[in-house]
Order: structure tokens, then sequence, then C-alpha cells
């Protein structure tokens, strides 16, 4: 095996973790990685085309059997409702500014 591979995605020479150097296709630069990890997603998606229908309708039946369970869980988790708010309010107040820099542009 060869002690440098040339990485599929930048072109650079880097040195494979001796573990998986058969495998390894990209270096361990950021920018690699996440194209590595994209281009795979994109192949499983392809592969499985009705994984997030079938998830969805999972998710819904669910959702019919236990209506109430959000209600439930928010008033016995007050730290977790006290958080979702306080990010629902951060995120509401960055969509605003956000409106009214491109109203003012």
């Amino acid at each position: 095996m060869p002690s440098t591979k040339r990485c599929l995605y930048c072109g650079k020479s880097y040195r494979p973790d001796p573990r998986t150097a058969e495998d390894q296709k990209a270096c361990t630069r950021r920018p690699c990685r996440r194209e590595r990890q994209r281009r795979a997603y994109q192949a499983w998606a392809a592969r499985n085309r009705d994984y997030d229908d079938a998830r969805r309708d999972k998710i819904r039946r669910w959702s019919k059997n236990y209506p109430d369970y959000w209600k439930r869980y928010r008033q016995s988790h007050a730290d977790y409702r006290e958080r979702n708010r306080r990010l629902t309010r951060e995120m509401v107040i960055g969509i605003q500014r956000k409106a009214e820099f491109f109203q003012e542009s």
C-alpha cells in the first residue's frame, strides 16, 4: 500500500489512515470530507427513494395514536419548554432583522 494517496476532491496528496487506507478516498480537510459525505448521501438517497415517504407515514401514524404526547412532554419538562421558547424567539427576531435589512436595500 502506498504511503500517500491523492484526494479525489482537492487533488492534494495525503497520508491515509492505516486502518481504512484501502477504502479512504478523501483527505482530512473539512471541505473534502463534507463533499465525500454529500456524495455518499446522494448515492444512498438515490438507492432508497422511498425512505422519506415511509418515514413520514410512520411518524404520522404514530402521532395519530399519541395525539397529546408533545403537550404532556412540555408540561413535564419545563427546561425543554423554556429552551424551545428562547430559541424560537431568537429565530423569529433573526428573521425579522433579515426582512428589515432587505426592505431597506
